[in-house]
């Protein structure tokens, strides 16, 4: 490798600065020859704004047009919880759950809502950016064996009820590419 290429490379943008400047303009600029420093300061303008200013210059050196020019949308993840979470509401209120009798002691008891148990929402990977606002939010905590969990609080001991808001919960942020399953156990 000649001095040139070799110096040329070490002074090309990073791909960490070549997506920031992607996801403030939406414009591909891996394959222009783009310097370190140059992407710098585009990067700083980027943060002060200037997006439009960045985004002239990426094309002017041969920048393509991604996403249909729409810079990188970060999802709203506060409206898709509660979305998610009012579809589980909806679920768990519109469930009656199968009550039970339980005999011992030479009592009899009678539980309107059923078995007791626990549900959650399963949601892989753990990195996704879903899952780290549920987690930054005190929503979600570490699974054990992986993923991230979101436990469900409301429906008392009801394992049906707990059940039916997690499946309607994890409707919704399936339906917005967020991936997860519902789970749970009886007590």
């Amino acid at each position: 490798m000649s001095t040139t290429t070799a110096e040329s490379v070490r002074n090309k943008a990073t791909r960490r600065q070549t997506f920031a400047l992607f996801c403030a303009t939406g414009i591909d600029c891996r394959e222009t020859e783009i310097t370190f420093e140059i992407a710098s300061i585009l990067v700083g303008k980027s943060k002060e704004g200037k997006n439009e200013e960045v985004r002239e210059f990426l094309l002017r050196i041969g920048g393509v047009v991604k996403n249909d020019g729409n810079a990188y949308v970060k999802k709203d993840y506060e409206k898709i919880h509660k979305e998610a979470h009012q579809a589980g509401m909806d679920r768990l209120n519109g469930t009656v759950p199968n009550p039970m009798t339980v005999v011992g002691d030479g009592k009899t008891y009678h539980v309107p809502e059923g078995v007791c148990g626990f549900a959650w929402i399963r949601i892989r990977p753990a990195n996704n950016g879903f899952a780290q606002w549920a987690k930054k939010q005190n929503l979600a905590h570490n699974a054990h064996g992986g993923g991230m969990d979101v436990w469900v609080r409301d429906g008392g001991q009801s394992y049906e009820r707990k059940m039916e808001y997690a499946r309607g919960y994890s409707k919704v942020l399936n339906t917005h590419g967020i991936k997860c399953s519902p789970g749970g156990r009886l007590d």
